[in-house]
């Protein structure tokens, strides 16, 4: 389904003048992308469903600060629907890495992408504790490089050294696993 930028644009615009059939219109025309990339970046329906309520009250509540200047409306509300994201994430600590590694849930993934998945899970539990505990706190549950540092109290050298080895890792066990 293609979207119209400018109509988007006039939806919001619309919206922030508080027009509750604009910002109806909204939804119905960009529910489906915005669901699926908040499902896309936790990896769980249930949380992707309360990012999804959040996104859209966020986007009521600052329309106005919608820039047509700025960019593309839904590239916007993207946006929107990212950040909203990661401060779920962020307050949602108790989704440990390894008790639900967002991009480890499988079953809805298309069959083409469950041998990749299949693949990275495999290569992930390879990789030495420091370094999956480190890509976890950044690439799962959303912290900063600085934040994950002082959460486990590294310099942050030593943390991003960690990361990088352990995306090589990764990077080398998929290649190998393709071959």
């Amino acid at each position: 389904m293609g979207y119209d930028s400018q109509d988007l644009a006039s939806l919001i615009e619309a919206t922030a003048a508080r027009d509750i059939r604009a910002f109806s219109l909204l939804y119905e025309q960009t529910w489906p992308v915005l669901r699926a990339a908040a499902r896309r970046w936790v990896g769980r329906a249930s949380l992707g469903e309360d990012i999804l309520q959040i996104t859209y009250t966020r986007i009521w509540e600052k329309a106005d600060r919608y820039d047509r200047a700025g960019g593309g409306a839904l590239a916007w509300m993207i946006k929107v629907c990212r950040n909203v994201a990661i401060d779920e994430l962020r307050r949602n600590r108790s989704m440990q890495a390894n008790d639900e590694c967002a991009f480890l849930q499988y079953s809805d993934a298309p069959e083409a992408d469950r041998d990749l998945l299949i693949d990275l899970q495999s290569s992930w539990a390879r990789l030495p504790r420091d370094q999956a505990d480190a890509l976890a706190g950044v690439y799962l549950n959303g912290l900063s490089h600085g934040e994950l540092a002082q959460r486990l109290r590294l310099p942050l050298g030593t943390l991003k050294s960690r990361i990088r080895r352990a995306l090589n890792s990764l990077k080398i066990s998929l290649a190998e696993d393709v071959q």
